[in-house]
């Protein structure tokens, strides 16, 4: 005769498998109500994993600009700019998987800009993007928002946490803090990058590099033919690391590879010290002024010059 726990097994799993669904249909419900507010990540994977996301599922026919690149795109932030654009800036990236996602995606913008730096020998980030097109979490992504990265508890648990010190706080980010031990630190990043960049290429790395510009070049002659606008853009940093052995020749290598007489290129912006947080990324007055200069250069009837 069997025993009556062994009935009961089946029956709790079925108990516990119905609490699951209506907990899991239940956070469904208030986030598609929008009482659960979306978080950007807690780390950098998680970050660039959002912004994927929000090309993928969320750009409607109003967002026609999308900027891929590497963390100095991502810098450049979405609320910089006057009109709605998508940064497919990524940390550790760079602008070949970007492209690789609008590629994929199959929706095209009116107008890409793409970083080009060193960053581009980095190539595709194939794990990453083969991720995101993963199916079924793929198309299920698209009807169930809950499965999305900006939207998994502890994201949103984390970044609430953290939105709710940062409006405790009276601090700005909008000017470097100053005074002698953050002029120090700030001095100590760039002799850091400054004793790689006095170096010349190497001949591994000029290869690299033109490898990376073909693969760029196919990739934009590819978009063109698809009728979107690709404009290539340098962003701008110290101006010591800029004047740099390193830094000069990457730039005459790229643009001997990407010549402007095949390639539309972002006219430089007006002369200034541009300032930075670690002699790579800019502050973000710097930040606001360079994406306010990018979107004017990017108006119709603008010529690159």
């Amino acid at each position: 005769m069997p025993s009556s726990t062994s009935n009961s097994k089946p029956r709790l799993i079925l108990q516990a498998l119905a609490v699951c669904g209506l907990v899991l249909a239940g956070y469904q419900v208030i986030v598609s109500a929008h009482v659960v507010p979306p978080s950007d990540g807690i780390d950098m994977w998680e970050d660039n994993r959002v912004r994927a996301e929000h090309y993928l599922y969320d750009r409607g026919p109003s967002t026609p600009i999308a900027l891929v690149g590497s963390s100095l795109t991502a810098n450049l932030k979405a609320s910089y700019f006057d009109q709605p654009i998508e940064n497919l800036g990524f940390h550790g990236g760079d602008g070949l998987t970007g492209l690789d996602i609008i590629r994929r995606s199959g929706s095209k913008p009116s107008v890409v800009v793409v970083e080009v730096d060193e960053t581009l020998d980095r190539g595709v980030d194939k794990p990453f993007v083969d991720g995101l097109f993963q199916q079924p979490l793929y198309s299920a992504r698209r009807k169930v928002t809950m499965l999305r990265q900006e939207y998994q508890p502890a994201s949103v648990l984390v970044c609430a946490v953290k939105n709710r010190a940062k409006r405790g706080r009276a601090s700005s980010d909008d000017a470097p803090k100053g005074g002698p031990v953050e002029d120090k630190l700030h001095a100590l990043l760039i002799s850091h990058i400054l004793a790689t960049d006095r170096k010349p290429l190497s001949p591994i790395e000029v290869d690299k590099c033109r490898r990376a510009c073909d693969e760029l070049g196919k990739v934009v002659d590819a978009l063109k033919g698809d009728g979107s606008r690709v404009v290539l853009m340098e962003i701008p940093g110290e101006v010591e690391v800029g004047a740099s052995p390193r830094q000069m020749a990457l730039r005459t290598l790229t643009h001997e590879c990407l010549p402007e007489g095949r390639f539309e290129w972002l006219a430089s912006p007006p002369a200034r010290t541009w300032r930075t947080a670690d002699g790579v990324h800019l502050i973000k007055p710097d930040a606001k002024f360079f994406a306010a200069y990018v979107e004017s250069r990017l108006q119709p009837g603008v010529a690159q010059k």
